[in-house]
């Protein structure tokens, strides 16, 4: 363990590190136009100067926001983080209290709880919120790789490493077979590249794959709670999450919270008081030494023929931009989330990572049936979202499971000529992936608590 001298030293080191880095000009900086007499206070008085960028980021709509302000309130969060460092430097000398790093010594190392590991970290979760907050409301125009390596740098200052942690695992208990004639097609083994590139150029249909990626290292690491909370700093970073089972319900909304209690609140208990849902979200944008733990499947790098038929008629894909690269999200919930069928301009590897999810399949020839959400009160267009609520058509996934008849006579009353949609469907189990074409509507349910990691490629 660190002596609180010592401790005290490398908060000192980190501080002095982004002053150093915020000495060096960003390529093109506008942060000029904000006026000398912001930029003179901002190292002596970060909170004032961040307050005047609040001020002007909310005079405007987010898109006409001047960038010289977004620049602003980016370095004004950056010198304030340097402040509260020194604070805590400061704090941990005079108390004695060490923030307490791991020992070096694997062998006198012992598990500890995590309440009991964190006990003198109150200072992170300010810390995180200034940087998270930053790269949320700014959009971290000039300093982002600064602030992605201030928070990796930080990781060596937690108190112990996740080994030396209780592990805290999801619950994940197996559900009952599914009972159906319509399965999604499997395959005894991965495709090989050639064999995927030739999948896609003859039936091009969906199908799932075992152990494509049983080498991530986040097939044994991410059902751990506690090993999720250090990669978070300790819980400390906060993340979006979407409030309710599906986006398409009128009380769904959305929170900026911590990890931490996005954690307590929704994942770990066996029945959450409401359904959280940390959905279609670049966690690993955020969070890079996540992404460590992944790789993207070669299957993204293949090269999928020009949509045909119904499929070039997918909402969305008249305006979609050619991918240099492709695009990641993280699915991570409590057993109960759910993604309305909905259809993808991009072609889709669903990786499932930890836990269950049924899914429900319909090609684009049935879009016609579906019967899409269209625009929206607000003007949006959900035409890549259909009206049916599948939790009425969609067999039983637990025992017990009450079924509403009146509810399903309204929904066949509502949409009469769903029924005429051919459907594919399956239960996507850990270590499998599943390859959505452009276009096919999907319909995505937790069975239990679920970590899943989805690659768009066109």
């Amino acid at each position: 363990m660190a002596t609180p001298k010592e401790d005290a030293a490398r908060l000192e080191t980190l501080a002095l590190f982004i002053l150093q880095q915020l000495e060096k000009p960003v390529p093109n900086d506008c942060l000029h136009l904000c006026g000398y007499s912001a930029i003179a206070i901002i190292a002596s008085r970060p909170d004032d100067v961040l307050q005047l960028a609040k001020n002007y980021l909310h005079a405007w709509p987010y898109e006409n926001v001047p960038a010289c302000w977004r620049r602003l309130y980016e370095d004004a969060s950056l010198h304030l983080a340097v402040k509260l460092l020194r604070e805590q430097a400061s704090h941990s000398q005079n108390s004695g209290n060490a923030v307490s790093l791991p020992s070096a010594n694997p062998a006198k190392r012992t598990k500890i709880t995590l309440d009991v590991a964190l006990k003198d970290q109150n200072w992170l979760k300010p810390f995180c919120n200034i940087l998270d907050r930053a790269v949320i409301i700014s959009g971290a125009p000039g300093r982002k790789a600064l602030i992605d390596d201030v928070l990796r740098q930080l990781e060596l200052f937690m108190v112990s490493e996740w080994t030396d942690i209780e592990p805290e695992r999801l619950p994940t208990p197996r559900p009952r077979p599914l009972e159906t004639e319509y399965h999604i097609m499997r395959t005894t083994r991965g495709f090989e590249f050639e064999e995927f590139q030739m999948h896609l150029e003859t039936t091009g249909a969906p199908v799932i794959m075992p152990d494509t990626f049983e080498r991530w290292p986040a097939r044994t690491l991410w059902d751990d709670v506690n090993y999720l909370k250090f990669k978070t700093l300790g819980g400390n970073r906060i993340v979006p999450v979407e409030i309710g089972s599906s986006y398409t319900e009128t009380e769904w909304s959305q929170k900026i919270m911590t990890f931490a209690e996005f954690a307590e609140r929704y994942l770990i208990p066996d029945q959450p008081a409401e359904i959280g849902y940390l959905a279609q979200h670049d966690l690993f944008e955020q969070i890079p030494s996540l992404k460590n733990d992944i790789s993207i499947p070669d299957y993204c790098w293949t090269n999928p023929p020009q949509p045909e038929g119904a499929a070039a008629n997918t909402a969305g894909l008249k305006t979609v931009k050619q991918l240099e690269a492709p695009l990641l999200n993280a699915w991570l919930g409590p057993a109960g989330t759910k993604t309305p069928p909905h259809t993808d301009p991009y072609h889709n590897i669903l990786c499932q990572v930890v836990g269950y999810k049924y899914v429900r399949l319909y090609s684009p020839e049935y879009t016609k049936f579906m019967y899409p959400c269209g625009v929206d009160d607000a003007g949006i267009n959900m035409n890549n979202t259909s009206q049916i609520d599948m939790i009425h058509f969609r067999p039983e996934l637990k025992s017990g499971e009450v079924q509403y008849d009146a509810a399903l006579r309204e929904q066949v009353r509502k949409f009469p000529l769903f029924g005429k949609a051919k459907y594919q469907e399956a239960i996507l189990g850990p270590g499998e992936c599943l390859y959505i074409p452009l276009g096919w509507w999907h319909y995505v349910e937790s069975i239990t608590a679920s970590f899943s990691v989805s690659f768009w490629w066109n």
